[in-house]
């Protein structure tokens, strides 16, 4: 590690603790009364770790998206986190690269070339990922086609009645953007053409492994997922 960050990060400490020593000397305690600790992140007054996530947003995220990415287990870890990287806006498309200075490369998105490439219209407009959406919403129930936002996006799985309802839709959302990306990156880097059947069963495949594989629903039978992914589970 680069010894000035760690010299950095000491003084902070430092700092940290001053400021948390001068707390105690100014705080005026009660002879009176037992002293004990509370958490003041949720009404319980009991820490959690999912208060704790909720102020984390709250204090950290809000001033750059609305939509809190929460973190669920039936969801591979490398999709959560290339999800929150595009409410971030941190994606490789194209405008986010020129903005770096890197001009050498077209600004039109690599599947249609009838737009810049923002990441809305590569997960959204794009007329090659509207008949992905088309096709995900006759398979699991639910319609994802008139959304114009990767956050209205990702809030469609809260609007659900249900809890595992929530999370499957979810789950279904969170590999459809992560195969999408990937067949933009082949369409990108190998000139390989948009194909709309080969995004569906990538989406199916991979979903079916990490559902079966990670959520509580083993039992699932991929003769049934294949029919219908949302009810096979939930029926």
């Amino acid at each position: 590690m680069d010894m000035g960050l760690v010299c950095s990060l000491l003084a902070k400490a430092h700092l940290d603790i001053e400021y948390l020593q001068e707390m105690v000397v100014l705080y005026s305690f009660h002879s009176s009364k037992d002293d004990s600790w509370s958490w003041r992140g949720g009404a319980s007054g009991i820490f959690s770790v999912q208060d704790l996530r909720r102020v984390m947003h709250s204090k950290i995220y809000d001033e750059i998206y609305t939509t809190p990415c929460i973190w669920e287990g039936w969801i591979p870890i490398k999709l959560h986190c290339f999800v929150w990287r595009l409410l971030l806006n941190r994606i490789p498309v194209t405008v986010n690269l020129l903005a770096r200075g890197l001009i050498s490369i077209s600004r039109s998105c690599s599947f249609c070339s009838l737009s810049d490439e923002f990441s809305d219209h590569v997960f959204l407009d794009c007329v090659g990922t509207k008949q992905v959406w088309r096709t995900v919403s006759l398979r699991c129930g639910w319609d994802l086609t008139a959304l114009w936002s990767i956050e209205q996006l990702l809030e469609e799985a809260s609007h659900s009645s249900s809890h595992s309802r929530k999370r499957i839709l979810k789950a279904i959302i969170y590999s459809s953007i992560w195969s999408i990306w990937k067949q933009r990156n082949a369409e990108t880097l190998s000139g390989r053409a948009f194909n709309r059947e080969f995004v569906l069963e990538e989406i199916k495949t991979n979903l079916y492994g990490s559902i079966k594989h990670i959520s509580p629903h083993k039992e699932i039978i991929w003769q049934h997922w294949i029919v219908s992914t949302l009810h096979c589970i939930l029926a």
